[in-house]
């Protein structure tokens, strides 16, 4: 091929590259109004713990985790905005004998309806909605058990839900609290460097995601140790050029995004989380079939732009091939953008206290 061949067909490359992103920018100026898309900036979060027991707030159970049983945990999240550090939620939370995040100890050989669930379930940034749900919820003769933990996907409640059946925790009625990012989630617990910054805050590198928390005239100093290890190590891939480009293309930035999520059941990492999510989704119908309920809770990015996202809708999808049923909380728990915290991607009290009667009314009205 001869250079001027050569540079005929990449000019025209370049041109149709050119022409499809002025296309994507056009259509998106007419399309309904879309919030940002990128509203989650988790590595300008700092997520400080401590608990009344002492040592690390969370407890390993073979390869997954529940917090330290019987105690009260602290949970301190600040975020780094424009170099100002904000306090973005501060509240204590309590762990029963079983390590879960509510008040009421749990019986063995008791007749149980278990919530499973990731943060949203748990109820990060926000003293526990399940104490709500408790009071509301009609299947009085079941024990009430919280299963919600933080950062959790369908095969780790699985875990958790065999782990609970072993104990002799009879489960009568199932349900299943879920965002659509649980689909490719995978099972984790926490190593032990993660353990010992949990324990104390002096031992943290900086590379450990959830940390000690220091005393109040340390605390500062210790933001500020964090800090320095996230420029060195973390910050760079957040560049003038990308934020630049970000601004100058939103359209092309957004179809890039989705079309990212909805190939991610393509990409090696994310589709094992799929297939074992999805088996965990599979087994939980089989096994409860009409005492089994699933909740789909929106995300922050979902309520801003009022749609499903790919991964939400391959997860209904699954949920009705294997025969179960869904509550499609997008369209009936009322969730707006108020109800999120500014920069976390949490509901608030406000959003949760929405949840607690979403979920309430889902059960109430399935099992009636």
């Amino acid at each position: 091929m001869s250079w001027s061949r050569l540079a005929i067909n990449t000019s025209l490359v370049v041109a149709s590259c050119f022409f499809a992103i002025l296309l994507v920018e056009v259509i998106f100026k007419f399309v309904p109004k879309r919030e940002n898309i990128d509203i989650y900036h988790w590595d300008y979060r700092y997520m400080l713990f401590s608990n009344s027991n002492g040592g690390s707030s969370f407890n390993n159970i073979r390869n997954f985790f529940v917090y330290q049983p019987n105690a009260t945990i602290h949970n301190k999240t600040f975020y780094l905005v424009n170099e100002q550090w904000i306090k973005e939620y501060d509240y204590l939370f309590p762990s029963n004998n079983f390590g879960l995040v509510q008040t009421n100890n749990i019986q063995a050989n008791v007749p149980s309806i278990l919530l499973l669930g990731d943060s949203y379930t748990e109820g990060q940034g926000a003293p526990p909605w399940f104490e709500l749900f408790k009071k509301s919820y009609q299947q009085k003769s079941l024990q009430p058990i919280n299963g919600g933990l933080v950062g959790t996907g369908f095969q780790q409640w699985k875990f958790l839900h065999d782990y609970l059946l072993s104990k002799n925790i009879i489960v009568k009625k199932l349900v299943v609290i879920f965002i659509s990012g649980d689909y490719v989630r995978n099972v984790w617990n926490f190593p032990d460097y993660k353990h010992a910054c949990l324990a104390d805050y002096s031992k943290c590198v900086g590379n450990e995601d959830f940390y000690g928390m220091p005393p109040d005239d340390k605390l500062n100093e210790f933001l500020g140790v964090l800090r320095g290890y996230r420029e060195k190590h973390l910050y760079k891939k957040d560049g003038a050029v990308k934020k630049l480009l970000h601004r100058l293309f939103p359209g092309t930035r957004l179809a890039l995004k989705y079309l990212r999520e909805s190939l991610k059941q393509r990409q090696s990492k994310d589709a094992i989380n799929i297939l074992a999510n999805r088996e965990a989704i599979r087994q939980f119908i089989a096994t409860y079939s009409n005492n089994v309920l699933f909740v789909h809770i929106p995300q922050k990015d979902e309520i801003l732009n009022h749609a499903v996202s790919p991964l939400g809708k391959m997860l209904r999808n699954d949920i009705e091939v294997f025969g179960g049923k869904y509550y499609d909380g997008q369209i009936l728990c009322g969730l707006t953008k108020g109800d999120f915290f500014e920069n976390d991607g949490h509901p608030n009290v406000s959003g949760y206290s929405k949840i607690s009667a979403c979920v309430t009314d889902a059960v109430n009205k399935t099992w009636q």
